[in-house]
């Protein structure tokens, strides 16, 4: 689940970084 996840998680983490930082995105990106 967590390694599925991640997968899809890194790509769309930096896309919205770039626009805008959301709450969610950086503890699920942090955690492994």
């Amino acid at each position: 689940m967590h390694g599925v996840s991640l997968t899809p998680t890194v790509p769309i983490d930096l896309a919205s970084m770039t626009q805008a930082p959301y709450p969610l995105f950086p503890p699920i990106h942090a955690n492994p």
